[in-house]
C-alpha cells in the first residue's frame, strides 16, 4: 500500500519541484534607474537656407504624457519618500527630492550633457532650444510614460519645440523621440484673419454666395488655421514646422546618442544612477532653502557601461 502511494505520488513531487515557490511567484527584479539628459538644438545655416519645409501639418501630443515637476515647487501630495520619512517631513513643506524622485526636472548644474551643450549654443549656426534632465526607473520589458517637451523661445523670430521622449527596456535600453518644431508670427495669423474675413465681405456682395434655409449669405470661413496659444495667451499662427520622428537602440551607457535631421538635432544620454535610500544631500525646507549644492548628483554612475 505504501508502495501504490509513493509510485502515485512521484509524479506530483516532479510537478511540484518544477514549479517556482509560491512565496516568491511574486517577485520581480527592482527598476534600475536612470538619469536621463537631453540637449535639444537647431541648425540656423539650415534654416535659412533654401531648402524646402515640408507642408504645416498639425500635431498631437500623446494622452498619457507626463509633465516634468518643477524642482522649486513644494510636494502637493505625498509620494514613497515622503511616506517613509514621515515623522521628520511632518508639518513641513518639503521640495522634491531631486535624489529619489522620479520625474523632477533637474537644475542645468546637475545636467550631464551641460559641457556639450554649452559648446554647441557657442557654435556658429547653432541654437540650444531645450536642455532636460530628470531621474526614472525603468523595469526590464517596459516602457515609461511619453515625457512632455514644450518650449517657447519669444527672442527674435517667436518658436516652438512641443513632442515627446519615451524610453524602454528590453534587451537593450531605447529611447523614442517625437519632436515639432514651429516658427510662429502674429503678423501672418493677422493677415490672414484679415483675408479670412475679406472672402466673407466679398461672398456677401456676391450674387452667387450660397444661401442658408433663412436666406443669409453662408460664410465659407477657412478652419485650416494652425494656432497655438504662447505663455501669455496671445494666438500664434505657424508658419512653417518641422517634425523629428527617431528611434535609437542604446546599447552602451557611456556613449551619448546624437539624432541628426536638416533643422533639429537633440543628444540623448542615459546614466545609471544608483538611488540612496536615504538622502546624501542636506535636506531643503520650503521656508528656508539653504546655500544650493551644485554639480552631478551622487548616485551617479559615470563609469557603468
Amino acid at each position: 500500500m505504501i508502495r501504490m502511494f509513493k509510485t502515485a505520488l512521484k509524479p506530483l513531487l516532479i510537478l511540484a519541484s518544477s514549479l517556482p515557490a509560491i512565496g516568491h511567484a511574486s517577485d520581480a527584479e527592482p527598476p534600475r534607474w536612470f538619469q536621463a539628459d537631453m540637449v535639444v538644438f537647431i541648425n540656423q545655416n539650415s534654416m535659412n537656407g533654401t531648402e524646402q519645409w515640408p507642408q504645416i501639418s498639425p500635431h498631437t501630443l500623446p494622452t498619457n504624457a507626463i509633465k516634468l515637476r518643477n524642482p522649486d515647487a513644494p510636494n502637493s501630495t505625498p509620494g514613497l519618500s515622503d511616506l517613509l520619512n514621515l515623522e521628520k517631513r511632518e508639518k513641513r513643506n518639503i521640495l522634491p527630492d531631486l535624489e529619489r524622485d522620479a520625474f523632477i526636472a533637474l537644475p542645468r548644474e546637475a545636467q550631464v550633457l551641460l559641457k556639450q551643450g554649452n559648446t554647441i549654443d557657442a557654435a556658429n549656426g547653432y541654437k540650444v532650444i531645450s536642455r532636460m534632465a530628470w531621474l526614472m526607473p525603468l523595469q526590464d520589458d517596459s516602457r515609461s510614460k511619453p515625457i512632455k517637451i514644450r518650449a517657447y523661445n519669444n527672442t527674435g523670430n517667436p518658436n516652438l519645440l512641443e513632442g515627446s521622449v519615451s524610453i524602454s527596456a528590453s534587451r537593450f535600453l531605447h529611447a523614442d523621440v517625437n519632436l515639432w518644431y514651429s516658427e510662429l508670427s502674429r503678423e501672418a495669423l493677422s493677415n490672414q484673419l484679415m483675408e479670412t474675413d475679406q472672402s466673407i465681405s466679398l461672398m456677401d456682395d456676391s450674387q452667387d454666395s450660397k444661401k442658408q434655409g433663412n436666406g443669409q449669405s453662408k460664410p465659407d470661413i477657412r478652419r485650416d488655421l494652425q494656432l497655438i496659444m504662447d505663455p501669455s495667451g496671445t494666438p500664434m499662427k505657424i508658419t512653417r514646422n518641422f517634425h523629428l520622428q527617431e528611434s535609437r537602440r542604446i546599447r552602451n551607457t557611456r556613449q551619448t546618442q546624437y539624432l541628426d535631421s536638416p533643422v533639429l538635432g537633440v543628444l540623448i544620454k542615459l546614466t545609471p544612477y544608483d538611488r540612496p535610500d536615504d538622502p546624501l544631500l542636506p535636506e531643503i525646507d520650503a521656508f528656508n532653502p539653504p546655500e544650493p549644492v551644485l554639480g552631478l548628483l551622487p548616485g551617479l554612475n559615470l563609469d557603468n557601461g
